[in-house]
């Protein structure tokens, strides 16, 4: 995982604490000389949420603010379909091995993780065919299975295999712009058939690792750049993966 995210939150972390240490002084100051308690409450509870939700929500941009919430309070509910995961990153495997599981094309490794849960299943199938819609060209077959396989780990919530090398792509053509608006399309339909899944600047991560063409860049400028509009990318942002593919 990235030093820099950690640190980031432990520094909101005490930056939070010391705030809300200070209002607790201010408010036993207040009504200790007097001030009406009502009126401090009135003053100083508004301040209190606010940093707390500054702490909770601030670890990121504003456009996981939903995520994060559902991630740390749990307040979201698995479907009827999908089974409780693991939460922990590249700790525990999500996926593991099942005589009824379809093995997919990628599963080329005995060691490989095979998703046992259905939805995830399809929206790993979904995952490739947009992948040998919006890359295909700039893949070889060899890169393609590498790619493949990477993307088992990502659904998995494995860590990927150091064995396993990053994705090289025939030329230029994608720009690293376009590589962050496929990885968007990609996480956004694995996070839409879990009920746990990585975040955004993970996803950064992932991308980093996984392909050649991104590893000089750092986590906070892919994560920047995944649902960027500030230029004319080949990739675009897709909220329907399958929909996309059939046209």
């Amino acid at each position: 995982m990235n030093p820099e995210y950690y640190f980031q939150k432990g520094l909101r972390l005490i930056v939070a604490s010391a705030v809300i240490f200070a209002l607790i002084v201010l408010f036993s100051a207040m009504v200790s000389r007097g001030f009406p308690l009502w009126l401090a409450l009135v003053l100083l509870v508004p301040a209190g949420l606010g940093v707390t939700g500054f702490y909770f929500f601030s670890v990121g941009s504003s456009a996981d603010l939903s995520e994060r919430f559902f991630r740390r309070f749990g307040c979201s509910q698995p479907r009827g379909e999908e089974k409780t995961t693991t939460e922990g990153v590249g700790s525990e495997q999500r996926c593991e091995r099942s005589p009824d599981a379809i093995v997919p094309e990628s599963a080329v490794v005995s060691a490989d993780p095979v998703p046992d849960d259905r939805i995830l299943e399809n929206a790993l199938a979904t995952v490739y065919e947009y992948t040998d819609k919006d890359l295909g060209d700039a893949v070889d077959g060899t890169n393609r299975q590498i790619l493949r396989r990477r993307l088992l780990y990502l659904a998995c919530m494995a860590p990927v295999p150091n064995d396993v090398p990053q994705v090289r792509l025939r030329h230029d053509r994608v720009s690293y712009g376009d590589l962050c608006h496929y990885g968007w399309n990609v996480w956004n339909a694995f996070k839409g058939a879990t009920n746990r899944f990585y975040d955004q600047t993970e996803l950064a991560e992932w991308l980093k690792a996984s392909f050649e063409s991104l590893a000089k860049y750092n986590t906070k400028t892919l994560r920047a750049k995944l649902r960027a509009t500030d230029g004319g990318y080949r990739i675009r942002l897709i909220d329907n993966l399958k929909e996309y593919i059939q046209k």
